[in-house]
């Protein structure tokens, strides 16, 4: 095939089964815009800002569990994908990030907008390269995509300098290759059912290694056939049925500390499919000397890189682990007797916290809009299919601790606790799904970050519901400042537009809710909606967090 460089990578693209590219059109990157548009299997996504495109590149990978595109010229632009690569690399979604690098005749004069970027991502990537031969351009492309399938998923990055896109060569292109995914034995699976006889209190950590291996139905499976509950990891709220009698909880900011008593009283820690982050280990807290750990990872470093000594560690994928032990599983072995009276108190106490609480607050507090309810409206109105995206900040705490996600129902959020994420990552999924209801959340500090993005869901005819959540404050910062230096508050309040009527501007709809009856409705309409829509719900700052009051403006916390 005989064609442009830029041309080339469309067709890999192409070979790859990649149908979006997202990003901003750049000087040192027309070539490769100009590729899609006789593309009839890509479509380029055009973006606001690249922070934006880069979150819309990695929320498509992370609900495909395919390598996702995104796009910027050199430098300025590059620079500023930087939020989306690192969401890409703690979240371990596969991503491709193709950079237009300034003429690779002024390279190394600091030319205009250059910057060494193979050097500068090659931290937050698992490769980075930059081509400097158009004729090895189906190749490296080809070793870059399989790179960011391979093993634990990530981000890589591509960079071509502008005249190697548009130089012309005979090209030769590669099959796509398929990424390696090992399983248990059954002497491997043997010995960790032998483990699992052993405990009395085993508790399972399941991670987004379930979502990105498809292991949902394994997991529901194995856990029903063994007895053993099941916590899910930092953001994977929808790697186990919530509604399921063996969950028992979400780790992560803001967990009520008497669900965290489930970790501490277990004896065995099954952790499939996590890397056992420091949020999901409250700050390395468990696994403690006393608890036998069984770790299972696709990726071996994940299983070295840790503060604790698993008894048992195992480099396999998460369905196929489960698949294994599923197969052969000794049912009789296990004393499901001892389990089943431990599952049923803690599903007793993780029922009992959250209504207990959800009484407390509403006796404690006297604030006309009450995030409890939301949830709880939340849970009842929106359908089983429903997907939800969320941005970090205070408003989550309410979101992991109440929330319970029900039929096919997905969550996209970040493990970085990134802002801005909520809007442009529903943007994604609502690419990929149509169909499906999208619900973003945000707070007034996140959804400023990318606000511009929505005139790109209008654009797109993108029908999702952005939820606001207005307290004129980054109020995580605010909770932490008046934790940790009293009376000495800096930067954490903020001025807002009124966003309701933001999205009549853009061209969708907006309205503001000031109680639980009128979310209830609004919700009801907005999705039976057509356009997208914005609710800003204004929250008082004193309800600042679901396990934290502020009270009466002042700074004492409890």
């Amino acid at each position: 095939m005989n064609c442009t460089g830029a041309q080339a990578v469309m067709k890999c693209l192409e070979l790859e089964g990649i149908t979006h590219v997202f990003g901003v059109p750049g000087e040192q990157v027309l070539d490769l815009v100009d590729a899609t548009y006789d593309s009839t299997l890509i479509e380029f996504v055009s973006a606001r800002h690249e922070g934006g495109a880069s979150f819309m590149a990695e929320a498509f990978g992370k609900t495909t569990g395919k390598p996702a595109v995104c796009i910027a010229t050199a430098g300025v632009g590059a620079s500023q994908l930087t939020i989306g690569i690192h969401t890409a690399k703690q979240d371990s979604t596969p991503m491709l990030v193709i950079i237009g690098q300034v003429n690779s005749k002024h390279r190394g004069r600091e030319a205009w907008q250059e910057i060494d970027i193979a050097s500068f991502f090659s931290h937050i990537a698992k490769y980075t390269v930059e081509i400097n031969d158009a004729s090895r351009i189906p190749e490296i492309m080809n070793l870059a995509i399989s790179y960011s399938k391979a093993g634990r998923p990530g981000p890589v990055v591509v960079s071509i300098p502008e005249d190697i896109l548009a130089e012309r060569s005979d090209f030769t292109f590669f099959t796509p290759k398929k990424a390696l995914k090992p399983g248990l034995g059954e002497d491997e699976a043997s010995t960790i059912i032998s483990f699992l006889n052993c405990s009395k209190r085993p508790l399972i950590i399941a991670g987004g290694g379930i979502v990105l291996s498809d292991g949902r139905e394994e997991l529901v499976k194995f856990s029903e056939l063994s007895g053993i509950p099941v916590m899910s990891a930092f953001r994977r709220h929808d790697c186990f049925p919530n509604d399921h009698a063996h969950y028992l909880g979400n780790m992560g900011l803001g967990t009520f500390p008497e669900i965290l008593e489930t970790i501490k009283e277990a004896d065995l820690i099954f952790a499939i499919g996590t890397r056992l982050s420091e949020i999901t280990t409250q700050k390395y807290t468990f696994p403690a000397a006393e608890q036998m750990v069984i770790h299972i990872d696709i990726d071996h470093s994940v299983l070295l890189n840790q503060p604790f000594s698993a008894d048992l560690s195992y480099q396999a994928d998460a369905k196929k682990a489960l698949q294994a032990l599923n197969q052969f599983f000794y049912d009789e072995l296990i004393n499901h007797r001892i389990i089943d009276r431990w599952v049923k108190n803690c599903k007793y106490r993780f029922r009992s916290v959250l209504s207990e609480r959800k009484e407390q607050r509403r006796k404690e507090t006297t604030v006309s809009f009450s995030m409890e309810k939301m949830i709880d409206d939340l849970h009842e109105i929106l359908p089983a299919d429903s997907i939800i995206t969320s941005d970090a900040g205070t408003f989550y705490t309410w979101f992991t601790n109440y929330f319970l996600f029900k039929g096919t129902q997905r969550y996209l959020g970040p493990t970085s606790g990134t802002m801005g994420y909520g809007l442009p990552s529903g943007l994604a999924a609502k690419m990929v799904y149509p169909d499906r209801p999208v619900i973003t959340l945000s707070g007034d500090g996140g959804f400023m970050m990318t606000l511009q993005e929505f005139e790109t869901a209008v654009r797109y005819n993108l029908s999702i519901i952005s939820l606001v959540f207005n307290n004129q404050a980054y109020g995580a910062i605010r909770l932490h400042q008046e934790r940790r230096f009293p009376n000495r508050l800096v930067g954490s309040d903020l001025g807002n537009p009124p966003f309701d009527e933001l999205g009549v501007l853009f061209g969708g709809y907006g309205c503001k809710v000031r109680n639980n009856d009128e979310f209830k409705i609004v919700m009801d309409k907005a999705l039976r909606n057509r356009k997208p829509t914005i609710i800003e719900i204004p929250l008082e700052l004193k309800t600042i967090s679901a396990s934290s009051l502020l009270y009466k403006g002042s700074n004492e916390l409890t």
